[in-house]
């Protein structure tokens, strides 16, 4: 779940979205192939991100709720997104054992992380 003023909740591969304040039924987002596993709002509410098992991150315009970006890099399922507070990136965390920082405006990864091993863990 998440809140921004609105209500998001997470059903296998779609979401549905609600406002908060009135409780009314808003939407239901499609476009994912897997399990929805994570949303985030970027700092104006009008970009929602979504990451899903089926290895994708998802940029959708939350004022018309239609997808607008879909981001292509991990290579297993993606289990977290968060804004960064300028709104400008995007990072995500994957069960490939990496993290991305995302330009939201080109989709470009302008930063890759991976875990290291470390002896004895």
């Amino acid at each position: 779940m998440n809140f921004y003023p609105h209500f998001i909740k997470y059903i296998n591969i779609i979401f549905q979205v609600w406002d908060y304040e009135t409780g009314e039924y808003e939407a239901t987002l499609k476009g994912h192939t897997d399990v929805v596993q994570d949303v985030s709002f970027d700092p104006s509410g009008n970009l929602l991100a979504s990451c899903s098992a089926d290895m994708h991150v998802k940029l959708w315009d939350f004022t018309t709720y239609t997808c607008i970006k879909t981001l292509f890099g991990h290579d297993h399922s993606v289990s977290s997104v968060c804004f960064l507070p300028s709104g400008d990136f995007l990072v995500s965390a994957g069960r490939d054992k990496t993290i991305k920082i995302w330009e939201v405006a080109t989709g470009y990864v302008r930063r890759h992380f991976e875990s290291i091993k470390i002896e004895g863990t």
